[in-house]
């Protein structure tokens, strides 16, 4: 996953410009807005057809570090890690059974205290 992205994918997975304030947001030396991504998802959903690549179904895991421009909360920080496992498939729930034996113990050992 890419650090630096354009804003208008955030800014249309938010519904309104509103997200811009809580970003890194800036232009490049090209004057094209741009931003730190604060999270992978809305990145991910944009990329997805082009990440299949002409397969029906695929499962894809990305870490990403992101970046948000808000006051830090209890328990947050203004850089963090995301991790992602995606399932894109016309039958999910399905795909979902499938990937299950097979990768969903990996997240197993992220989990902290009390998780």
């Amino acid at each position: 996953m890419p650090a630096l992205w354009g804003q208008d994918t955030f800014i249309e997975k938010a519904g309104g410009s509103e997200i811009i304030g809580q970003m890194w947001a800036f232009e490049d030396k090209a004057g094209r807005p741009c931003c730190l991504i604060p999270e992978a998802t809305a990145l991910f959903q944009e990329r997805s057809e082009a990440l299949l690549e002409g397969r029906r179904e695929a499962l894809f895991f990305y870490v990403a570090r992101c970046y948000r421009y808000e006051r830090p909360q209890a328990g947050r920080y203004r850089e963090f890690t995301q991790l992602g496992l995606e399932i894109l498939s016309p039958s999910p729930q399905q795909a979902l059974l499938r990937a299950q034996p097979g990768h969903l113990h990996r997240f197993s050992g992220f989990a902290g205290p009390g998780l």
